[in-house]
């Protein structure tokens, strides 16, 4: 038996993202993560069909976390 938690709010977001951009949901967070000079690329889970799911959270370090913070406050978002 196998069992996947999904926030399907989140899930729905990214695919909509994906719809509007034609990119995947992993190369938009790559763009992401360039933009606010991200050192590291963290994680997201992908499901075993190869989809991201957003729902189930994106892993990053504390560093990245607080240049993100930084660069929305900063109004470059």
């Amino acid at each position: 038996m196998a069992w996947n938690y999904s926030d399907k709010n989140a899930d729905a977001l990214a695919l909509l993202a994906e719809a509007l951009t034609q990119w995947s949901y992993t190369a938009l967070l790559q763009d992401l993560f360039d933009d606010f000079g991200a050192n590291d690329r963290g994680s997201l889970v992908v499901s075993p069909e190869g989809s991201a799911s957003p729902g189930c959270g994106i892993s990053t370090t504390t560093r990245d976390c607080a240049a993100f913070h930084q660069w929305i406050a900063q109004r470059r978002a």
